[in-house]
């Protein structure tokens, strides 16, 4: 898990220092080259979406988030985390604060390393392309986070 650290916090040292999209472009490729990202990836059956949280953009969406949206990749991308959202369950998405408070007051009493071996699970309803709603499980694991500020990003 520190190699996969180490190669999440390379990414979003090189996406915070670049500005040049081509460049970051070719960052995102070669992290999903990187063999701890690709072992990783393999023991996922579902979609896989790598959230750089300061911004709440998307680094890295993969191709199986279509067959379970309807959406494609480049879509989510476009509006970040926002797209997620605007898609979510009006139920669901007032859950939401409160979740992300009680998940926030939880990591706030966890030591950094409890952090990195933390694994969040939630489940909510968001629709797909078609219009339906369809139940959704999230596991959220925590790749990297600011040791001094334990901040998780």
């Amino acid at each position: 898990m520190v190699e996969m650290e180490n190669t999440i916090d390379r990414l979003l040292q090189l996406m915070k220092a670049v500005t040049d999209d081509e460049r970051k472009d070719k960052a995102v490729a070669e992290f999903l080259k990187d063999p701890m990202f690709l072992r990783y990836q393999s023991f996922s059956n579902q979609a896989v979406r790598i959230l750089e949280n300061d911004h709440f953009n998307y680094l890295y969406i993969s191709d199986s988030i279509t067959d379970l949206t309807g959406y494609t990749p480049e879509e989510w991308r476009q509006s970040g985390l926002v797209f997620a959202y605007k898609h979510c369950h009006p139920l669901d998405l007032l859950m939401l604060p409160w979740l992300t408070y009680q998940t926030h007051r939880a990591l706030s009493k966890m030591t950094y390393e409890d952090k990195m071996r933390c694994l969040l699970s939630y489940d909510i309803r968001f629709r797909v392309k078609s219009g339906q709603y369809v139940r959704v499980l999230q596991h959220v694991h925590i790749w990297s986070c600011r040791q001094k500020e334990s901040q998780v990003y």
